[in-house]
């Protein structure tokens, strides 16, 4: 058996790897499929790979294992009040400032004068979708999924989700 210490350092280094080969692989399939680019923007992928690496990765680790449940204890981790509280938990608070980090990454690493161009122009129209996606994805995982199967079930969900940012990362948003 791995000493705590160990294991605990896998643990963020496998679900960081997960997280970031999601969206790399989102991306890749973004620009190449629905753009129909001919080569991969190596560029774009690069600064992608590193706002999720190093922000939305780490906080999305820290959050599931550590913060919401010190938010909403899960106690009675099925009860229906205790699922109700740490998916609105999760969509009010979390669903937010993964999103805003993300812009705001994905502004910097363009050269944007304004870090902000995108969180005032994408995010409020992908915080409410986000709040429509994961809303039903979080209450079924709550309440149905055995702890163990989890990150399977949020993997393959994390997955359309981050096509879906991706895409508006990707595309102008007409008003």
């Amino acid at each position: 058996m791995l000493p705590s210490r160990t294991a605990t350092l896998c643990f963020w280094l496998r679900n960081i790897l997960i997280v970031t080969l999601s969206f790399a692989i989102s991306e890749i399939i973004q620009q190449l499929y629905i753009d129909k680019r001919i080569a991969v923007n190596y560029t774009a992928l690069f600064n992608l790979i590193v706002i999720v690496t190093f922000f939305n990765a780490p906080l999305s680790c820290l959050w599931y294992s550590k913060i919401l449940d010190l938010i909403v204890p899960s106690a009675n981790a099925t009860s229906l009040l205790t699922v109700v509280f740490r998916t609105l938990a999760d969509t009010l608070i979390a669903s937010p400032i993964l999103q805003l980090g993300f812009f705001v990454g994905i502004d910097y690493f363009e050269g944007k004068p304004d870090l902000l161009y995108q969180v005032k122009y994408k995010m409020p129209y992908t915080l409410p979708f986000s709040f429509m996606f994961w809303v039903p994805v979080q209450l079924i995982n709550f309440r149905c999924i055995a702890v163990e199967r989890r990150i399977i079930y949020i993997s393959f969900f994390s997955f359309i989700w981050n096509f879906v940012l991706c895409y508006f990362k990707n595309h102008t948003i007409m008003s």
